[in-house]
């Protein structure tokens, strides 16, 4: 058994808690050429779900964040719908969601950005940050096309790090962001179940996508079937959770846990169109994957 001693002295996580039926952590061979290559990435995941994700769900984190009420325009984000279409590479993802793909108007594309209104608001400079992707209830997902944080753009921009907080709202982690929109637009928003990202061009995490598409023999332009899959209980799986793109998911399990529970979080990954994709799954616990049933061409999913 492996316990973390996480946040207070006095606070005990048995990590082997997460993996059900058993009572230690299921032994996986290493691959010592991947963990010279991204290391790093593997030991940020493990952190970010063992003393994010986990030891919030035990009860041991912070309260949720309470940004109040008409969170998003107080923080300067305004919002504005389209009726963009749905990517034609995401149909055949989507078609095996149960109990079918959403038709066009079950599903939102939605714009947040921070504007003029946010510079007369706080007496700041516009910070440039944009939030875009689809909301889709009737599929418990969220498809994101394209998001830049606040804080991202103020060092873009040359803002010293212990001067950033001054420049930008305190709703401005984009998991927050995405989560105070998605509660606009659903009952129970403890309901969501993926978190997908069309077209991954973060330079820390497309040339870890790009060696595990080359290692695994993926072709340019994948069907779904050939997707790639990883849990958490694999060093691809932290690695790609620690990396940007997988710590927005991170965030959203540690800082909404009350809603959404105890989740155990699976990445797919696949090409099409010329762009990297990503789905991560949160699983609730207790239950099985949606995709379980799909046989993927690379074999079984490892667990």
């Amino acid at each position: 058994i492996v316990s973390s001693h996480i946040g207070s002295p006095n606070a005990i996580v048995d990590v082997s808690l997460h993996f059900q039926h058993s009572s230690h952590l299921p032994y996986i061979k290493r691959d010592h050429e991947f963990l010279e290559k991204f290391g790093c990435l593997v030991d940020k995941g493990t952190k970010y779900f063992y003393e994010g994700v986990i030891y919030a769900a035990e009860g041991f984190g912070d309260p949720p964040p309470d940004f109040g009420n008409d969170a998003l325009s107080r923080n300067g984000w305004s919002v504005s719908e389209t009726e963009d279409p749905l990517p034609d590479v995401w149909d055949e993802v989507f078609y095996d969601i149960p109990p079918r793909a959403p038709n066009p108007d079950e599903y939102q594309f939605i714009r947040l950005d921070q504007n003029k209104r946010f510079v007369n608001a706080w007496g700041h400079q516009e910070t440039g940050a944009d939030c875009n992707g689809f909301y889709i209830p009737f599929s418990n997902a969220i498809l994101m096309t394209g998001t830049h944080s606040p804080r991202a753009h103020m060092r873009r921009k040359g803002i010293p790090e212990d001067e950033i907080e001054q420049h930008i709202p305190r709703l401005n982690k984009i998991s927050d962001v995405v989560w105070e929109q998605w509660k606009s637009l659903v009952h129970e928003p403890g309901k969501l179940r993926f978190y997908a990202i069309d077209g991954v061009v973060n330079a820390v995490t497309s040339p870890l996508l790009d060696y595990l598409f080359r290692k695994k023999g993926s072709p340019q332009e994948m069907e779904w079937e050939d997707r790639l899959t990883f849990g958490l209980d694999t060093d691809e799986g932290k690695a790609l959770f620690g990396t940007p793109n997988g710590v927005a998911v991170a965030w959203l399990l540690t800082n909404h846990h009350g809603a959404l529970g105890r989740r155990d979080p699976r990445v797919s990954l696949f090409r099409g169109e010329g762009k990297r994709h990503m789905i991560w799954e949160l699983i609730p616990e207790g239950e099985k994957s949606t995709f379980d049933h799909y046989v993927s061409k690379n074999g079984p999913i490892r667990k």
